[in-house]
This record gives structure tokens, sequence and C-alpha cells, in this order.
């Protein structure tokens, strides 16, 4: 059976996003592997994007030392978000 030249080209397209999204997740898999081992608990990528967002959140609520109030407001409203998502999703966690 062939393929029409469309539906191959649509395969090899969805071969090289499946490729590019690999080549762009492996560094998030190598950080949940690196969480796993500090944590001792099992942590998928979901759960290390959470808690990147919430060290990003942390980070820019603490550092810029000089910003407006309004914008500090903003930013730990955002960490306390982080914080609570990050409670959520590390409760379905399984303990090594």
């Amino acid at each position: 059976m062939t393929l029409p030249v469309n539906s191959a080209r649509e395969v090899r397209v969805s071969n090289i996003f499946a490729s590019v999204k690999a080549t762009l997740m492996l560094p998030i898999v190598w950080l949940s592997l690196y969480y796993s081992v500090v944590l001792k608990m099992e942590i998928n990528t979901r759960s290390t994007l959470h808690l990147l967002n919430a060290q990003v959140a942390f980070l820019l609520t603490v550092l810029p030392a000089n910003a407006p109030f309004v914008a500090r407001l903003i930013c730990t409203a955002w960490f306390a978000l982080a914080l609570r998502g990050c409670k959520r999703n590390l409760s379905s966690c399984k303990r090594k």
C-alpha cells in the first residue's frame, strides 16, 4: 500500500514535530530525574514544570529590590498560586 504524497508529507512533518518536542523536553526530563532523587518521590514532567513555575515566581518576587509595589503584589500572588499548584500536584506523586 502506498501513501498519497500529502499523507507522506504529513507523516514527515509530524515526525519532525515529535523530534523537536523530544529535544526540547530533554532538559525537563533530566530535571525531573534530579527532583526525583532529591525529593525521594517519583516526579513526572508536569510536576517538574509546576516546581519550575514556583521557583521562577519566587525569584521574581524576591530579587527585583526596586520593583514597584503593584508588581511585587502581582508576583506575590503568582507565587502563592504556584505554591498551591505544587502542593496539589505533588500530593499525587508516589514516595520511593
